[in-house]
């Protein structure tokens, strides 16, 4: 599983360039993005988490995501964890 570590503060211009990125690469693997040190993030990330989820199912490759308490918090509010967390296996990688 490649592990992706994303740092403490996102904005918009990193959620605009990640999302340019994703659509670039080809990923042969599963994925972890590893979101227990973000602690700040614009809403622009949440579309690029989106599309990344996306993209990977569209090429056979999963997603999972280890998230810190604010991203989680985040999550509750948009109602989003039953997009991202579908299953008892991906639920425990929230941090």
């Amino acid at each position: 599983m490649l592990v992706i570590t994303f740092p403490e503060k996102i904005d918009f211009a990193a959620a605009t360039h990640l999302s340019q990125q994703m659509r670039e690469t080809v990923f042969t693997e599963s994925v972890l993005f590893d979101l227990t040190k973000t602690e700040s993030i614009h809403s622009a990330f949440i579309g690029f988490l989106i599309l990344a989820k996306y993209l990977m199912n569209k090429r056979g490759v999963s997603l999972h995501l280890r998230i810190s308490t604010h991203i989680r918090r985040v999550f509750d509010m948009l109602e989003l964890n039953s997009f991202f967390f579908t299953s008892p296996d991906s639920a425990r990688l929230i941090a």
